[in-house]
């Protein structure tokens, strides 16, 4: 374990995370893209992969759009962000906590 509390709140933040990444409960839904998606109002964050990314809503339409007419979404024209890169550890940890019920 990091012996500096910045590493050990960086090791908490990435546990809950990774929590948020595999959870399997009431609040997740599957996209028409067949992606696994929370619904955080303005955006969906995706997860189930790697790491959650979150995707403007109105992205997701579009790429729907693009899956029902048979093409692929250029994904040099994604806004996606990976949620580690944009959302400080206390809003991970917290997101977690409300989404796991603690």
């Amino acid at each position: 374990m990091n012996n500096n509390y910045y590493g050990q709140l960086a090791e908490i933040a990435n546990k809950a995370l990774m929590a948020i990444n595999n959870y399997d409960g009431e609040k997740a839904v599957t996209l028409a893209t067949g992606e696994k998606a929370l619904d955080l109002d303005d955006a969906w964050m995706i997860i189930g992969g790697d790491e959650p990314i979150v995707r403007d809503k109105r992205e997701q339409r579009i790429r729907e759009t693009y899956m029902k007419e048979g093409g692929e979404y250029p994904e040099e024209n994604s806004t996606d962000f990976f949620v580690l890169d944009t959302w400080s550890y206390d809003d991970i940890c917290s997101y977690a906590d409300c989404l796991l019920g603690l």
